[in-house]
This record gives structure tokens, C-alpha cells and sequence, in this order.
């Protein structure tokens, strides 16, 4: 046992030592599917591209697809294992064929936010990269965003990069300057948000943009810097070290698996919905220590609305170290609260949806499983 603890002692620290640009980044694509880009074959272009990066997609990355247009929608996560992950890619391409454009509105904060939440569960830096043909064209209850506001809801301090593929029109009003085609728009002021500017949607432009966007995001030094503030340059990892620290993983599972299964507490917790019916249900949830569950008409939780359609997941729960975790995927408010980032929540707190359905937490009890 001495020898197994020592292992694992030895693993969190080179783990811990290792930077996060030695691992694998993360992308999320998110695709506009408002009614408008179905002219001129947009939306196929663009579904096409998103299908080609999916195939394309290596071992060791981690892949988000979604679409947005007054809310946004995601489509699913990819880890691609050493064996390329043929069945799950094939699982996701099937469903961003199904993909129809119908959306009324494009509300560019939507897929924003979610991707915040989405940053903040992963904890390791990435990319976020959006096709839109009308990003300034918001719902009548949703604000246009500007620069100031999409740096506030995707801070640079998060070490993430986002670039906003669009029309020309869009990303010069966005950036107010000059956005010569297919190449990078930035402003000095926040230098992780990028456009690129497109004349037309076409399959052959669409495709330039996002190799623009991979190339720029493997060179850029800038990624996860804070113009600001000088930061310490981090020491860079050679891959010897990062295959110890995987060998030295795999060795320290077993001991993992064993200190886990002695004590594994739950929490137990009472979900009161009340949707748009009036009516209202008690949801009893069990959420395990260190584990996640979605929240929605197609979650883990099964969250209905009654006669308003909302978006596959509203949010996430995660209970971690005697504290739950609230994760927007939605306009969620909590306690009244617009809540656009990971917050805390707990017995009593009321969580409300659009101002539509709301959920009141109540006690459940808890236990330890022993096995």
C-alpha cells in the first residue's frame, strides 16, 4: 500500500507540473440555424465543413458540435481514442446531417454562454469557433452584442480563443474596421476574439476560414495570456515527461478504484418543477461525489416545460467536494440572479428557466455507499 500511495503522490505532481498546452485542446463549432442560411446553399456548406472536421478529428482531441439560433442546442462531445473513434464520429455526423435551418433569430449570446459553461467544466484551454451569416441579427428580447460584451461573457483570462466566422458586414460592424476576406479581424483590446470575414457562405470559403482559424490557434503565443499582466512563461513539456505521467497514471488506477469504492458519498436532493402548466412535480435526484448529471427534457433529469419548447439540457449539476454546482447551458436565473457562470447552489435556492419553469431545490437526505 506505501508503494501504490507513493506512485500516486508521484503522478498528481508531475501532473500538476505539466502545462495545460502539453494536453490535447478542446474545440467547440457551433453553427447557425436561422431560417436565412438556407440561401444559397449556406447551411449545406457549412454542415459539410462541420462534417469534415468531425472525420478529421485525431486521437486525443475533444470535439463539442452545437447550433444555435434563439437558443442554442448541443449536438454532442467527441473524445477521439487511439483508435479514431469511428462509430461515435459516425454517431455525431449522422446527427448534424439531420441538422434543418428554421430558427427565426440568431442570438449570438446563447451559444456564447453555453461555451463559458461548457470552458469552465473542462478546465483546459481551447478554441470556440462560430458560423453565422447574421450575427448581429438578435431576437426583439435579446441585445445586440458588441465587442465589450462578448469579451465580457468569454474573458481572455480563461485562456480561450474565439473566433466569429461571418459576413462581411457583421464582422466589420462588430469590429468596426475594415475586414478583408478571409483573414483575421482583431481588436487590440481583446485580442482572443477574432473574425473572419466572408462575402458569400460557400463551401470553398467556409473551409479556408476554419483551416485559418486551426493554423492561427496552434501558432498564436497569445492564447491564454492576459495583455495586461505579464504572466511566467510556462516551462515547456517534453513528451518523455508526459508519457511517464501516463504510465504512472495507469499504475495509480487501481488504488484510485479502491479509495473510491470504500467511501463514495451522494447526495440526495428533492427537484419541486413547476412548469408552464401550473402543475408542479417532485423529482427526487441523487447526485454521486465527483459526478455530473444534465438537467432537461432530454437530461439525466428529465426537466418538462409543459407547453413552452425548451433546449435538450437547461443546465448541469455537479456535486464536488460538499458543494453543488450549478452549470448554465440556458438563460437560468438563480435566486433571481441571471446566472451566466458555474454557481454555487444548494437546499432552498430557487433556479428558474426563462422565467418559465422553475425549480426549487429541496432536502433529500443523504448516505455513503459502501462496496
Amino acid at each position: 500500500m506505501k508503494r501504490k500511495t507513493i506512485v500516486l503522490v508521484m503522478t498528481v505532481l508531475i501532473i500538476l507540473w505539466l502545462p495545460l498546452s502539453a494536453f490535447a485542446g478542446v474545440t467547440l463549432l457551433w453553427v447557425d440555424t436561422s431560417g436565412s442560411m438556407n440561401k444559397e446553399g449556406r447551411f449545406e456548406s457549412a454542415k459539410d465543413v462541420l462534417i469534415r472536421e468531425i472525420d478529421n478529428a485525431k486521437p486525443g482531441d475533444v470535439l463539442y458540435v452545437g447550433n444555435f439560433d434563439s437558443n442554442d442546442y448541443l449536438i454532442g462531445r467527441l473524445t477521439v481514442d487511439e483508435a479514431g473513434s469511428p462509430a461515435e464520429k459516425e454517431s455525431l455526423i449522422a446527427k448534424v446531417r439531420s441538422l434543418s435551418a428554421k430558427g427565426h433569430w440568431t442570438n449570438l449570446d446563447q451559444p456564447l454562454k453555453a461555451s463559458k459553461a461548457i470552458m469552465l467544466d473542462e478546465r483546459a484551454t481551447g478554441k470556440i469557433v462560430l458560423l453565422s451569416d447574421g450575427l448581429s441579427d438578435p431576437s426583439p428580447d435579446h441585445q445586440p452584442v458588441d465587442l465589450a460584451k462578448i469579451a465580457e461573457i468569454v474573458p481572455q483570462s480563461l485562456g480561450w480563443s474565439l473566433y466569429l466566422i461571418g459576413l462581411s458586414q457583421d464582422i466589420e460592424g462588430l469590429f468596426q474596421a475594415k475586414a478583408p476576406e478571409k483573414e483575421l479581424t482583431v481588436n487590440e483590446q481583446y485580442p482572443h476574439v477574432k473574425g473572419i470575414a466572408l462575402n458569400d457562405f460557400t463551401h470553398e470559403k467556409i473551409e479556408d476560414a476554419v483551416d485559418t482559424v486551426k493554423k492561427d490557434a496552434e501558432t498564436a503565443a497569445s492564447i491564454g495570456q492576459v495583455p495586461q499582466q505579464e504572466e511566467p512563461k510556462a516551462i515547456p513539456a517534453p513528451w518523455p515527461a508526459v508519457l511517464t505521467a501516463l504510465l504512472l497514471g495507469l499504475l495509480s488506477v487501481p488504488l484510485l478504484l479502491v479509495h473510491r469504492s470504500r467511501s463514495r458519498q451522494k447526495l440526495g436532493i428533492v427537484f419541486e418543477v413547476r412548469g408552464t402548466d401550473g402543475e408542479s412535480r417532485e423529482l427526487p435526484v441523487m447526485v454521486e461525489d465527483g459526478r455530473k448529471k444534465t438537467v432537461g427534457p432530454k437530461g439525466d433529469i428529465s426537466v418538462e416545460s409543459g407547453n413552452v419548447e425548451l433546449p435538450p439540457v437547461l443546465f448541469c449539476v455537479h456535486w464536488k467536494n460538499g458543494i453543488m454546482w450549478l452549470l448554465p447551458q440556458d438563460s437560468i436565473t438563480v435566486n433571481g440572479k441571471l446566472a451566466n457562470d458555474k454557481v454555487a447552489i444548494g437546499i432552498g435556492d430557487l433556479i428558474k428557466v426563462r422565467d418559465k419553469v422553475s425549480i426549487h431545490i429541496k432536502e433529500g437526505g443523504t448516505d455513503n455507499v459502501t462496496d
